[in-house]
């Protein structure tokens, strides 16, 4: 008797480490989701507001802010100061080492934003 309660026991927490790997890799795939559509939003409402990010290369927080929009990010929203002539000379993210959040020339934000925060952090500087 000992010895089938033993084998049934076992058999219950095999399966129970089996669905927490299931669970585990759902989880990622949730959390890739969120991601994906957290750099959507933030591409959207950034596009939609005609804001755009300039950064430079070897700034560190320019490249963590590029890194979270993933493939949303293009030209659109991000500018390369050190490859976009026109305004070079008004890129101060060369000073600061970080990225800067301008909308009609002006700058309306300096600094990183985590991507769930950008909406909130710049719908009201705008």
């Amino acid at each position: 008797m000992k010895i089938i309660m033993l084998g049934m026991a076992c058999v219950l927490i095999v399966a129970a480490l089996g669905m927490g790997i299931v669970i585990g890799r759902n989880w990622d795939t949730v959390k890739k989701i969120e991601s994906i559509t957290a750099s959507a939003q933030a591409y959207n409402f950034l596009k939609d507001n005609g804001i755009q990010i300039w950064g430079v290369e070897g700034c560190s927080w320019c490249q963590k802010q590029r890194e979270e929009f993933g493939e949303w990010l293009d030209n659109t929203i991000y500018v390369n100061c050190q490859e976009s002539q026109p305004i070079l000379d008004k890129c101060v993210a060369f000073e600061s080492g970080t990225p800067f959040w301008v909308k009609d020339n002006e700058v309306i934000h300096a600094g990183y934003i985590p991507i769930d925060n950008i909406k909130e952090v710049l719908e009201e500087k705008i």
